[in-house]
């Protein structure tokens, strides 16, 4: 409805509709410009003038009609997650856990089996253990840090290997390259979870990845404020993986993708600050380990993300409960340290037994550095380990 419309309806109506400013990019020469921030597309479903203009877009051949089918603020983040991965194109998702569904969707279908890495995301195993197999994908948990056991799986023709850049909860680095290599000579797709290392610090299609997915929620969004998916790669999987969101309506809503972009704009200033503060906790946590104040240390080395162990379920509570700086949150990724206890929270699924042979004991705690100083984080670990 336009102003001079408006004169000619009555109240009721005119509040029903409304009117609407022109964009500032459909205005006339002289007067068009460019919003300096993207605007929220917070619609469900976009307007036409004619049946014919609507034909392209809901038949998804571009543009956009219904939110569910795609809107910019997705597509925005689409463009620049490929864009960061050095891949074709990307699909962003309502969580992680759908950019991991949607990928194994878009390489196998019933009867078919995928490798999924034997230390993976408790979340990851679930999902293929329960859900998967009632789709009748049925999955090989393998171990991927060991070539010949590895190669040994993938002789079975899995349709896709699935891992991670870096384990969760103890932070191994997988070599992606070797897995790409080894997948490829059986004619298997190479899914990587690249959420830990984002890639800022690691890229794996650069070494051969297929898919590569991330959840979102995490250092990408970077602000404990956003539960949404990415998984970007080859164009042919991602135009697949496309389509099966559309269908089972995983697609990312527009809020959550325009405050991910928005995060994202400073991501490579947070992994850097991260990475730094992880170095220097674990640095200082291994001192404590060797003076056996602690168990084991966990860091590769490089990244956000730190693992020790406390010792048993109780003395984690202890250290915990003493920390006034770190919080206790289920998740990780953000500009404020936390940690998490594995086996309460990531690897809750799995029962005691799965987790000891994964290395995850009851006093495991895992900490994602933020941008803190360092001397301030490292000072109350000090006061929670004692």
């Amino acid at each position: 409805m336009n102003e001079e419309h408006a004169r000619d309806v009555r109240l009721d109506t005119l509040a029903a509709h409304g009117l609407r400013a022109p964009g500032p990019e459909t205005l006339p020469d002289g007067e068009r410009s460019t919003p300096a921030a993207e605007p929220i597309y917070q619609t469900a479903t976009f307007d036409f003038p004619s049946i014919g203009a609507s034909e392209g877009p809901l038949a998804v051949r571009g543009g956009y009609a219904y939110a569910r089918y795609g809107h910019p603020n997705a597509r925005s983040l689409e463009l620049t997650i490929a864009a960061l991965e050095r891949c074709d194109d990307a699909v962003a998702t309502s969580t992680g856990t759908s950019a991991v569904l949607g990928a194994i969707l878009a390489v196998a279908g019933a009867g078919d089996s995928i490798a999924v890495q034997r230390d993976a995301y408790g979340g990851t195993l679930s999902l293929v253990r329960t859900d998967l197999a009632r789709l009748g994908i049925r999955a090989v948990e393998v171990d991927a840090y060991d070539p010949a056991a590895l190669a040994a799986a993938m002789d079975a023709r899995p349709k896709a290997l699935l891992v991670e850049s870096l384990s969760n909860p103890l932070v191994r680095e997988v070599d992606v390259a070797l897995c790409a290599r080894i997948a490829h000579d059986r004619g298997a797709a190479l899914i990587v979870d690249n959420t830990f290392p984002t890639p800022i610090l690691r890229r794996p299609a650069e070494q051969g990845a297929d898919l590569v997915v991330h959840s979102a929620t995490k250092f990408l969004g970077g602000h404990h404020d956003v539960c949404l998916g990415l998984a970007a790669g080859r164009a042919d999987l991602i135009a697949a993986l496309r389509g099966s969101a559309r269908r089972m309506g995983y697609t990312a809503p527009p809020f959550d993708a325009w405050l991910c972009l928005r995060g994202m704009k400073t991501l490579a200033i947070r992994m850097e600050r991260g990475s730094s503060n992880a170095s220097a906790i674990a640095a200082w946590l291994r001192a404590r380990s060797a003076e056996g104040r602690i168990g084991a240390v966990h860091h590769p080395g490089w990244g956000a993300l730190v693992s020790f162990d406390a010792g048993t379920r109780e003395q984690a509570e202890r250290v915990v409960g003493r920390a006034r700086l770190i919080a206790l949150a289920p998740s990780l990724g953000g500009v404020a340290t936390t940690m998490s206890h594995s086996a309460t929270a990531s690897h809750r699924a799995l029962d005691p037994a799965a987790r000891r042979a994964m290395g995850i004991s009851d006093g495991l705690l895992r900490i994602s550095a933020g941008i803190e100083a360092a001397e301030d984080l490292i000072a109350d670990l000090a006061a929670a380990i004692g």
